[in-house]
């Protein structure tokens, strides 16, 4: 790991910008090239990626207006608050939860809803679990 909070910062690789858009609607982006944390290919992409679409209006992801950030929910996070610290990340796409699959080992992140019933907590039936 980097030794202090500074170093952390100058190097960026780590470091993510959480932009509130509208109600529980957020934008994520890196701090390292400000590109946007999306599921490419319309949505349906497995796994996140940075994504910018054009190189104007940077602070929407590149799209021209904020109807239009909304409309294409590719870049549109919605955060959760749980518990003390504790949130859920949804895509806005498809409304499903951001994990790491394969009982938390998995190497990427992906988007995952455990069942039809209990969608405000991923499909699991409590927060216990």
């Amino acid at each position: 790991g980097l030794p202090d909070k500074v170093q952390l910062l100058d190097n960026k690789q780590a470091v993510w910008k959480v932009q509130h858009i509208a109600g529980d609607k957020y934008i994520i982006r890196s701090a390292f090239d400000d590109r946007c944390l999306i599921f490419g290919h319309n949505g349906h992409g497995q796994f996140p990626e940075r994504h910018m679409w054009g190189t104007n209006h940077k602070e929407l992801c590149g799209l021209p207006d904020k109807v239009q950030l909304l409309d294409n929910k590719q870049a549109v996070w919605k955060v959760q608050h749980i518990a003390g610290d504790k949130y859920i990340i949804r895509s806005a796409f498809d409304d499903r939860c951001l994990i790491f699959g394969h009982n938390g080992h998995g190497q990427f992140p992906e988007r995952h809803m455990w069942g039809t019933n209990h969608k405000e907590l991923c499909g699991l039936p409590d927060k216990v679990q």
